[in-house]
């Protein structure tokens, strides 16, 4: 596993057998729906911060990721993802991600990392 922020010749030149974290979410599911705290960016750029336990569940494939509600939407986003293509529960889950209806844990996580 390798966490870079540009994926493209990295994760080509690296083959198959290594899974690249992308830290700009320009690849990533979950990190692409977190807010950056990057001051210095370029449009389509944007570093994401890792929820802790996130690099854990990626190389065992068990959800380790420690808040909460991170974790109940990564589960729900999971599905949508890997799940069977034909699922009819996939189906629901995509429909209820594309409308907001998961918002709710990511904000909740949002507010918790926000320092006062």
């Amino acid at each position: 596993m390798a966490i870079e922020t540009a994926i493209g010749k990295f994760g080509y030149t690296k083959g198959p057998n290594v899974y690249v974290v992308d830290r700009e979410a320009l690849a990533d599911p979950l990190l692409a729906r977190l807010p950056t705290h990057q001051k210095k960016w370029r449009i389509g750029h944007f570093g994401r911060d890792l929820p802790a336990g996130y690099l854990e569940t990626l190389e065992t494939g068990v959800n380790q990721i420690e808040d909460p509600d991170m974790s109940a939407y990564y589960e729900e986003l999971r599905s949508v993802i890997q799940g069977p293509l034909w699922d009819w529960d996939r189906i629901v889950k995509i429909w209820k991600i594309n409308t907001g209806q998961y918002d709710y844990l990511v904000r909740r996580y949002i507010a918790r990392q926000t320092i006062p």
